[in-house]
């Protein structure tokens, strides 16, 4: 009885390593999400700026990121096409209303899509790597004790 000795060992460390900092991408993405709140409708948000509710609202690109008095946060997702105020109006929120709240808008980042992008699709990534080299170990395993 012939000792398999493969010619190259499974990088098992490698491995660990790689699932690793994927867990830690995901965990962060998660995080980033849950610590500015849930999201909301803009209709959500017009009854609340109504009720005097909204502390803060910070625009950018088309996204809203709302504080309440109570310092909640959550995020409104703008499809609509028109100003965030043109919105609130539209929906029959007083300008005055509109006004008491503190406004800031900031350009969105470029990376933002591309890197929430990229860590959802890490995990996919790794997984056929995993199988692309469990697969090629197998190969050479199985070669190596047919010769």
């Amino acid at each position: 009885m012939s000792s398999f000795k493969p010619t190259h060992t499974f990088p098992f460390k490698l491995m660990a390593a790689v699932a690793t900092i994927a867990v830690v991408c995901e965990t962060l993405l998660a995080l980033g999400h849950s610590v500015r709140g849930n999201e909301l409708t803009l209709t959500q948000i017009a009854e609340a700026v109504e009720q005097d509710q909204v502390k803060w609202i910070s625009v950018e690109g088309d996204r809203l990121w709302v504080t309440f008095d109570d310092d909640r946060q959550a995020e409104v997702r703008q499809t609509t096409g028109q100003s965030a105020i043109a919105a609130l109006t539209a929906l029959n929120v007083p300008l005055a209303k509109i006004q008491a709240v503190s406004w800031s808008t900031t350009a969105p980042s470029v990376f933002g899509p591309f890197l929430q992008s990229l860590i959802i699709m890490l995990p996919v990534v790794i997984l056929l790597g995993l199988v692309v080299t469990v697969g090629v170990y197998a190969l050479r395993a199985f070669a190596h004790r047919s010769s």
